[in-house]
Order: structure tokens, then sequence, then C-alpha cells
């Protein structure tokens, strides 16, 4: 069992890659199209979300490291699920006399 301190750095660092991943997705979002963009972010997520119990077992650092690149992968759910909201959900409503201005 780690203490407090580390178990609170690990569990920041999910967000610390998320962080350092916004604008870069968005700019790679923009230059190469969504779907390569989900692709490889969903790819990234999903093998570091499996490696993370064989860092646990090293030490503290490969796992903090594991967890940043896990947040990084995780930048695009958001991103995505806003703009299926925004355009399943949002502009259909709105593109009949409900929202007219």
């Amino acid at each position: 069992m780690w203490h407090k301190k580390i178990q609170g750095h690990i569990l920041g660092a999910f967000f610390y890659g998320y962080l350092i991943s916004q604008i870069p997705g968005g700019i790679l979002a923009e230059r190469y199209g969504g779907k390569w963009v989900l692709a490889g972010f969903v790819c990234v997520s999903t093998a570091s979300t499996l490696l993370t119990p064989f860092a646990a077992r090293l030490s503290f650092m490969p796992l903090f490291i594991l967890r940043i690149i896990c947040g990084i992968g995780s930048v695009c759910y958001g991103i995505y699920l806003l703009f299926i909201v925004l355009f399943f959900v949002i502009v259909p409503v709105c593109s009949g006399r409900l929202c007219v201005s």
C-alpha cells in the first residue's frame, strides 16, 4: 500500500496527461480528421490501461508515466462526446420550429 501522497500523485497523473493533450489533440483532429485521431487515442488509452497492473508492480514511476499516457489517450472521449451531443441531439431539435429565433 502506498502513502496517501503517492496515491494522490498517481491519481493526478491522469489529469496531467489530459491537460497537456487538449490543444494538440484538437490540432491533430483538424489536420488528419477526427476518425483517425479518435482511433489513435483509443489505442493509446487501451494499451496504457492494459499495462497498468504490470507498471504498478514495478514501482511508482512507471505507473505515474503510464497514467500520464492514459490521460493523453483519454482526451478524445470528452471532445468527441461533446460533438456527438451537439450534432445528433441539440442540432436536430433546433432545426425544427422549436428553436426559431
